[in-house]
């Protein structure tokens, strides 16, 4: 099967996915939290102008300065794998540090399985480049950018994580969700 082409039609319909997502991450995450402070979704005009700078700005921060980035992974719940972009975690972290900013957190929403899976981006990607010498994870170039990504099996993912949740995620899932397709590959 041909990959599909990355197209501005595409692109929108990825964005439109991706700020579902975004909320469904903050709603849970704001629901889990004994913090009084919500996560809220940072505006696009700042993510943009990260752009710039060569940063990647996270997609979610709350009012102490705790950052989380959402990545949507529709495929994994039929290959097995979780992707990370190698990309992506070094410029978030060069945006963190250029802004003094804490290390973010990275979510990987399966939204067939509705499991939430997190990690720790200080440190991340010598794990992962760790993980590749011992096996235990591929790196290869793929996606819409034909970028590198990190592959990782999800059951080993969810072993290495800092947090994961099979449960209790559903339960805000689907509302959100509730009319919208989820795109199939």
């Amino acid at each position: 099967m041909d990959k599909p082409k990355f197209t501005k039609k595409r692109f929108h319909k990825m964005c439109d996915m991706a700020e579902v997502s975004e909320q469904l991450v903050a709603d849970y995450m704001n629901e889990k939290s004994s913090n009084s402070d919500n996560f809220t979704i940072v505006d696009k005009t700042i993510q943009k102008a990260g752009i710039k700078n060569g940063w990647h700005v996270p997609d979610l921060i709350r009012e102490d300065g705790k950052l989380v980035e959402v990545k949507e992974d529709f495929s994994s719940a039929w290959t097995g794998n979780i992707a990370i972009e190698k990309n992506c975690v070094e410029r978030m972290i060069d945006y963190c540090e250029a802004n003094n900013l804490k290390y973010p957190l990275l979510a990987s929403v399966n939204h067939r399985e509705y499991s939430l899976v997190m990690f720790d981006t200080r440190g991340l990607i010598e794990k992962l480049d760790d993980f590749c010498n011992k096996g235990q994870a591929r790196l290869l170039r793929g996606g819409d950018l034909n970028e590198w990504n990190y592959i990782i099996n999800l059951e080993f993912a969810k072993s290495i994580c800092d947090f994961c949740d099979d449960l209790n995620f559903p339960l805000l899932a689907k509302p959100l969700l509730a009319g919208r397709k989820v795109p199939k590959s």
